[in-house]
C-alpha cells in the first residue's frame, strides 16, 4: 500500500489490523473484510464504493507466507507473491514449470 492509499484508507475510518486473522474474523463476523494485497480493495475504498467495519490484514500472518517441499509436493502459502515463487530454489527443484510460468 503506498502512502496516499494508506491515507485514504485511514481517512475512510479503516486501519489494517495485522496479526491473527482468524480470531479477528470470528470476533467481527460480517463487519470485517480480509485484506490480502489490496489491489482491488484500495480503489473501492478511495471511491467510497464499499463499506465495512473492520479491515484485517492477512499479509501480517506469517503462516500464510512461504514455499516448502513436503511429501513430494510443493506447498505454497496463500499470500506468497509471484516474485517469491520465481526466485525460489525449492519451487524450481520441485515444480520447474511453475517457476517458469511466474517469470
Amino acid at each position: 500500500m503506498n502512502r496516499s492509499e494508506e491515507t485514504t484508507a485511514r481517512e475512510a475510518g479503516f486501519t489494517p489490523r495485522p496479526g491473527a486473522a482468524m480470531p479477528a474474523d470470528a470476533e467481527y463476523g460480517d463487519s470485517a473484510k480480509l485484506l490480502a494485497g489490496g489491489q482491488s480493495l484500495i480503489p473501492l475504498l478511495a471511491l467510497r464504493l464499499t463499506t465495512f467495519g473492520h479491515l484485517i490484514d492477512l499479509g501480517a500472518v506469517p503462516t500464510l507466507h512461504g514455499i516448502e517441499s513436503a511429501n513430494e509436493a510443493l506447498v505454497v502459502g496463500a499470500t506468497t507473491s509471484q516474485a517469491t515463487i520465481e526466485r525460489s530454489a525449492v519451487a524450481a527443484g520441485t515444480v520447474p514449470l511453475l517457476v517458469r510460468a511466474t517469470a
